[in-house]
C-alpha cells in the first residue's frame, strides 16, 4: 500500500499519462495554440470580405441586395463594391417611403464609412381613407339601416325599367355641379339597362353599338367580374346595372359614383349606375366595353368592402389596379400606353401615390397595371378575390394576400421589369408569363388612329465609373418618387470600385445589384413583314440613333405603287417640331431603299408611319408604330 501511494505521488513523465506515446509533440502545444489565435481572425475577416455586397463572384442575372443603414447624421447610407472589368452592373435604387413626394440621393466613391445609429422606432403610417366626401360621410349611417330599408320594400314598390327617365350627372371637374339628363332606354338585358342621353345622335353611337355593348356586358363582362372579384350590391332591388351613355362625363371615359348607392343623399340616383362617355369622334366598340368592365369592378369592390364588411373603400392605386385586371381578363385593355409611359421614366412615377395633376398620371397608372399583371402571373387569378373580399387596404392588403413582405415583393417586381424576356434569369419570379416586356405590342386604337407600341424594359441611366475620382464629387445625383425606382447602368472600370449610396432617412432608400454581360443591350425590332404589302430586307428597327445614317430597304408587293414614304411625327417632348419624311422611288422590280438620318437634336418618341404612293397625291398609311430616337 505504501508503495502504491508513493507510486501515485510520483511525478508524471513525458511519456506517461495522456501524452504517452506522443512525447515528441508535447512541446508543440504552445505553437499550435499561438497559430490558431493568429490565423482564426484572418479567416473570419476573409469570410466577412466575401459577404460584402459586390465582392463575391456574382452570377449574371442574380439579384444582390445592398444593405443600407440609418447613420448618426440622419442619412441612409450603403457601402458596396462593383466589378465592371468583365461585366456591366445594373443598380436599382428605390424608395419604400409611404410619404408622397420625390426623394433625392447621391452615388459617389465609397472611401468613407458610415456609423450605424440605433434605428428609430418605425411603424407604418396609417393611410387616410380615400373615399369621396359623399360616401365617406354617409356610408356609416347607411350601413345601419340599409338592410331594413331593402327588407321593407314590397315587390310591387320595386321600380321597373322605364322607357324614359331623368338622371343626375356630376361633372368631374366640379363635384358640386350636377346636371339633370333625360334619357331613353335603348337596351334591356339580363344584367344591364342602357339609357341614351336624348341630346346624343346616332352619329356618335348607333343602336347596333348599344346592343353590342349590352350583350357584351351580359355575356362576358358580368360573369367574368363576378368570378374573379365577387358580387355587386343591389340597392334598388332591380338585379341590374344601369348604364347612362352621355356626352357630359367630361374628360373621363366613364365613372362610377359611390354617392349613387346612398338614396338619401342629395342628387343621388339611388341605384347601381355607370356613366359612359361618348367621344366627339367615332371610336371602336372596345372603347366602351373596356371602360364598362373597369367601372363595374369599382362597383363590385365597393360592395365587397363597404356594404358586406363595413370597412373603408380600397386605396385608389390598388382599386385602379384591380379594375385594370378586369379589363385584361375580359379581353380588352389599352393600358399598354400607360406601361410605355412608366417604363420610359420609372423614377418619375410612384406605384401608390398620384402626385401629378389629372391627365399626367399615365406613368403611375402604367406602374399599377404592370404590378398587378405581375401579381396575377406569380400568384394566379385567385389573388384578385383575396385582394377584393377583405377589409385590409393598400400595401397591408397586398402583404396579406401574397404572404410576402412588401419590401421583398417590390424588389422582386422591379427586378422582373428588367429581367423578363432577357434570358438572364430563368426563375419564374423574375419573368412575366402573360406579358412580353421586350417586344412590339398588339395594336391599340387611340382616338382615331390605331397605334402599335413597343416595350423594351425600363429606361436606364448609364454611368461611367472611370469618372468617379473623388468621394467629394458625386458620380451621380438623382431623385426617385416614393415607392418608385431608378435604374443605373454602371460600366467602364477595369478594377473593382467601392461606392457609397446616400439618401435621407425619410426616403427609406433601398438598393440592389444585377450583374449583366459586358455591353449587354437588347435592340428592339419588329418582323420584316410588319407593314402590309411590304417585305423588308431585315427586321424593322424600333430604336434609331440620332445623327447617324441608316438604310431601310425592301420590296413592295403592290405593282401599282410608285413611291414609298416614311414619316416620323414627333411626340411628347418633341412636340412642336416638324415631321420628318424620307422618300424612295420604287423600281420596276418593286424594290426601294430609304436613307434615314435624324438631326442630332431630334431625340425622343416618334410615331412612324409608312405611306405607299400609287399617285403623287394619296398615300394611305399602312401602319403606325411608336419608335424611339436616342
Amino acid at each position: 500500500m505504501k508503495g502504491e501511494r508513493q507510486q501515485a505521488k510520483a511525478p508524471r513523465g513525458r511519456g506517461e499519462g495522456p501524452w504517452r506515446g506522443v512525447s515528441v509533440l508535447y512541446p508543440l502545444r504552445f505553437y499550435f495554440f499561438t497559430a490558431f489565435c493568429l490565423l482564426a481572425p484572418l479567416a473570419f475577416f476573409a469570410k466577412a470580405e466575401e459577404d460584402l455586397p459586390g465582392t463575391a463572384s456574382p452570377k449574371v442575372g442574380e439579384i444582390l441586395p445592398i444593405p443600407l443603414v440609418d447613420d448618426e447624421n440622419h442619412q441612409r447610407t450603403g457601402l458596396f463594391t462593383v466589378d465592371t472589368g468583365n461585366s456591366d452592373v445594373l443598380l436599382m435604387v428605390y424608395s419604400l417611403s409611404q410619404s408622397p413626394g420625390s426623394h433625392s440621393f447621391r452615388l459617389s466613391l465609397g472611401t468613407g464609412s458610415s456609423k450605424k445609429a440605433r434605428p428609430p422606432a418605425y411603424a407604418r403610417k396609417p393611410t387616410i381613407p380615400t373615399a369621396t366626401a359623399y360616401a365617406e360621410y354617409y356610408f356609416r349611417q347607411r350601413l345601419f339601416y340599409l338592410d331594413q330599408f331593402l327588407n321593407d320594400l314590397e315587390p310591387s314598390s320595386i321600380t321597373l325599367p322605364r322607357s324614359s327617365r331623368d338622371f343626375w350627372v356630376r361633372r368631374i371637374e366640379d363635384p358640386n355641379n350636377f346636371i339633370r339628363v333625360s334619357a331613353d332606354l335603348k337596351f334591356n338585358g339580363q344584367k344591364c339597362l342602357i339609357y341614351l342621353d336624348k341630346t346624343l345622335s346616332e352619329e356618335f353611337i348607333s343602336p347596333e353599338q348599344i346592343v353590342q355593348i349590352g350583350s357584351t356586358f351580359d355575356n362576358k363582362i358580368y360573369p367574368a367580374v363576378q368570378t374573379y372579384f365577387g358580387t355587386e350590391s343591389d340597392v334598388n332591388r332591380d338585379t341590374k346595372i344601369t348604364v347612362l351613355v352621355t356626352g357630359l362625363v367630361s374628360t373621363h371615359a366613364a365613372f362610377f359614383d359611390q354617392k349613387d348607392l346612398f338614396p338619401e343623399v342629395a342628387y343621388s340616383n339611388g341605384q347601381e349606375i355607370i356613366f359612359l362617355r361618348v367621344p366627339l369622334h367615332p371610336v371602336p366598340i372596345d372603347f366602351f366595353t373596356t371602360t364598362l368592365a373597369h367601372e363595374f369592378q369599382h362597383l363590385v369592390t365597393f360592395n365587397q368592402r363597404v356594404f358586406l364588411r363595413h370597412s373603408y373603400p380600397e386605396e385608389r392605386w390598388l382599386d385602379e389596379g384591380l379594375s385594370y385586371m378586369a379589363e385584361y381578363l375580359t379581353g380588352n385593355s389599352a393600358t399598354v400606353t400607360h406601361a410605355y409611359s412608366f417604363l420610359s421614366a420609372p423614377q418619375n412615377f410612384s406605384l401608390v401615390h398620384f402626385t401629378r395633376a389629372y391627365g399626367e398620371n399615365q406613368g403611375t397608372l402604367g406602374a399599377i397595371y404592370l404590378f398587378m399583371r405581375y401579381l396575377v402571373d406569380r400568384y394566379g387569378e385567385s389573388i384578385l378575390a383575396k385582394l377584393t373580399q377583405t377589409d385590409r387596404r393598400g400595401i397591408a392588403n397586398v402583404e396579406a394576400a401574397t404572404g410576402v413582405d412588401f419590401a421583398a415583393l417590390y424588389r422582386d417586381w422591379i427586378a422582373a421589369l428588367f429581367l423578363s424576356d432577357t434570358g438572364l434569369n430563368s426563375n419564374p419570379i423574375f419573368n412575366y408569363r402573360s406579358l412580353k416586356l421586350r417586344s412590339l405590342q398588339p395594336s391599340v386604337q387611340i382616338f382615331r388612329v390605331p397605334i402599335r407600341y413597343f416595350l423594351n424594359g425600363p429606361a436606364e441611366k448609364v454611368l461611367d465609373l472611370r469618372k468617379a475620382r473623388t468621394a467629394e464629387r458625386p458620380l451621380f445625383e438623382g431623385s426617385v418618387e416614393a415607392i418608385g425606382v431608378q435604374y443605373l447602368r454602371l460600366r467602364g472600370s477595369e478594377e473593382p470600385v467601392p461606392l457609397k449610396l446616400v439618401g435621407s432617412q425619410e426616403s427609406k432608400l433601398e438598393a440592389a445589384l444585377i450583374y449583366l454581360p459586358k455591353g449587354y443591350k437588347l435592340v428592339p425590332q419588329a418582323p420584316a413583314e410588319i407593314i402590309e404589302d411590304v417585305i423588308l430586307d431585315a427586321p424593322l428597327p424600333l430604336l434609331y440613333p440620332a445623327g447617324k445614317k441608316m438604310t431601310l430597304s425592301g420590296k413592295v408587293l403592290n405593282p401599282d405603287v410608285k413611291k414609298v414614304g416614311l414619316r416620323f411625327e414627333p411626340q411628347d417632348g418633341n412636340s412642336g417640331r416638324e415631321n420628318l419624311t424620307f422618300w424612295s422611288l420604287v423600281d420596276a422590280e418593286g424594290t426601294f431603299k430609304l436613307k434615314i438620318k435624324f438631326p442630332p437634336k431630334y431625340k425622343g418618341d416618334f410615331l412612324m408611319g409608312m405611306g405607299l404612293f400609287v399617285n403623287p397625291e394619296e398615300a394611305p398609311v399602312k401602319e403606325n408604330i411608336w419608335v424611339k430616337v436616342e
